[in-house]
């Protein structure tokens, strides 16, 4: 499967190709880069958007996304402003568990990484690698012990801007899923 761009226009949150998307699998995995376009001053927002994540990609694993999901994140350096954070954060139970809102790495624009996230039951588990060999693998397990989940499939979350801004100017992003995730 090739790169998928993900193209967001001034002024919206959703990409301008939306597709919904279904796995069977327990994980998702991908690698991705970001153009430099997606770089931004987060103090043009309210003070209290500054750390706000955008939705990289994610999948739910129950019903409702809200209720139940893992997800990779970013969002630009508050301290390096050329660089952009990647983040994990979960739902679990109908709550935001900012427990595991960890900022996992640190990426230049057009910088490739690998994700993947992993439903265990219990718990996600986040992995991440940067493309430059002196990086080992990142892991990060969320602590906070999940629902079940009712379904044998799980639904993909697609980028998203914001919590509740819209983007201040055209971005891009890329993505090279690694199984069929219908973007």
């Amino acid at each position: 499967m090739g790169w998928k761009e993900v193209a967001f226009e001034k002024g919206e949150q959703y990409p301008k190709k939306r597709r919904f998307g279904i796995t069977f699998s327990k994980s998702i995995e991908f690698e991705c880069y970001f153009d430099k376009s997606c770089l931004y001053d987060p103090t043009q927002f309210p003070k209290e958007d500054w750390q706000d994540i955008n939705k990289l990609i994610g999948f739910s694993t129950t019903y409702y996304h809200h209720k139940q999901s893992g997800r990779f994140g970013w969002r630009p350096s508050l301290k390096n402003p050329d660089k952009i954070e990647l983040v994990t954060y979960s739902y679990n139970s109908g709550k935001r568990d900012n427990s595991d809102s960890n900022v996992v790495a640190n990426v230049y624009p057009e910088e490739k990484f690998w994700g993947k996230i992993t439903d265990y039951e219990s718990h996600y588990l986040y992995e991440i690698k940067k493309s430059d060999p002196k990086y080992g693998t990142i892991r990060i397990t969320d602590t906070d012990y999940k629902e079940k989940d009712w379904f044998f499939f799980h639904y993909i979350l697609n980028p998203y801007f914001g919590g509740n801004n819209p983007t201040p100017h055209n971005m891009k992003l890329y993505i090279k899923p690694k199984v069929l995730l219908y973007f």
